[in-house]
């Protein structure tokens, strides 16, 4: 008996979809709360080889609903900590960790190298630039999404013709529109149901069975178990705001068009800084006399800056602050302008403002 005997039973599996499965390869885009269950089923149900792509580390906040974690892996980067899991669990398994924010001047390389792209990212700029990228290349993405108790999950062919995610948001949002984990809440089974419906479909998708929800997209609700299945069409503006080649997709940069404010105040700052790998980097000279940045928070001078450059990829989110939050504003613009893929915020009002912030 191998492990795979059960669905290889199946009436449309058989060996062929079995073998379709060992000679696929699929990248999956955050080891977070949606992609967590899809490597597992992926991996179980033997995909021949897995890329898992994600610059984050693990923190005590992700482990209600990121299952291949532990207390053991908190501080250790996502896309390590989860490959070396499915390889305790799986040794004949290829999986290959790629320890790294997705960007648009990586993304073409990286998704190439796969037969089918799975977005379990949870920020808006990468779910454009996935979506460009991949109706480029012409690989398919399984796409899925949470709000609070609520799901979302579609398959993008990405042929020619296809449907795409700009057919169903042809516009980024401003960034009052994009909720988060941390802001909107998040219980720990509701990715994990989608993670696994993502899951579901790319293994129909790769062994020709039943239907896969490619123009279609499913809603889920948790709370009462719900589901509306809506026809998606193409949008006119969609193909307009969609770069046309790579060189074009590589020029646009995709987390400063999601993220037109350019300040944030201290208060939310730390909620991120919290949740995310994050860097504050302090433009004044030292005041021994004024409060600093907590020491759980990582802080380098602008003096200091220069040794740090080559390790902002570990970072997710920059926060750049002055005296008085005027000076800061150009140099968190010229971080955004050079280092596209991360998050950099002036801080509104400064340092002169932390006195009255109470983390």
């Amino acid at each position: 008996m191998n492990r795979f005997e059960r669905q290889q039973i199946l009436p449309e599996m058989g060996q062929e979809g079995q073998d379709r499965l060992h000679q696929s390869s699929i990248l999956i885009i955050g080891a977070g709360g949606l992609g967590c269950p899809a490597i597992s089923y992926l991996a179980a149900a033997g995909v021949g080889r897995l890329g898992i792509v994600d610059g984050d580390k693990v923190s005590v906040s992700n482990l209600n609903r990121q299952t291949l974690f532990g207390q053991a892996n908190l501080g250790q980067n996502k896309a390590m900590a989860a490959a070396e899991h499915i390889r305790h669990q799986y040794p004949d398994l290829l999986v290959k960790a790629h320890p790294l924010f997705l960007d648009n001047h990586n993304a073409a390389q990286l998704l190439g190298d796969y037969d089918l792209i799975i977005d379990g990212s949870d920020n808006i700029g990468t779910r454009y630039l996935l979506s460009d990228a991949c109706f480029l290349l012409g690989r398919p993405l399984v796409y899925g999404a949470i709000y609070q108790y609520e799901g979302q999950l579609t398959v993008f062919e990405n042929k020619p013709d296809s449907i795409t995610y700009r057919d169903m948001y042809p516009m980024m949002p401003s960034p009052d529109e994009i909720p988060s984990c941390a802001s909107a809440g998040v219980l720990g089974v509701l990715p994990g149901i989608i993670g696994s419906m993502q899951a579901a479909e790319a293994i129909k998708f790769i062994c020709k069975i039943g239907t896969p929800l490619i123009g279609q997209l499913l809603y889920y609700n948790l709370k009462d178990h719900s589901t509306r299945l809506l026809k998606l069409s193409h949008h006119p503006k969609a193909e307009q705001n969609r770069p046309t080649n790579v060189t074009e997709m590589q020029n646009q940069n995709y987390q400063l068009n999601c993220q037109n404010n350019l300040e944030i105040d201290w208060t939310s700052a730390f909620k991120l800084a919290d949740a995310f790998p994050s860097l504050f980097i302090d433009l004044r000279h030292p005041q021994p006399d004024q409060p600093e940045i907590p020491e759980a928070y990582a802080c380098v001078t602008v003096s200091d800056l220069n040794g740090h450059l080559d390790k902002l990829n570990q970072y997710r989110y920059l926060f750049v602050f002055c005296y008085h939050g005027i000076s800061s504003r150009p140099v968190a613009q010229s971080l955004r302008q050079n280092y596209n893929h991360l998050n950099s915020f002036s801080i509104s009002g400064g340092h002169e403002t932390l006195l009255n912030t109470r983390k």
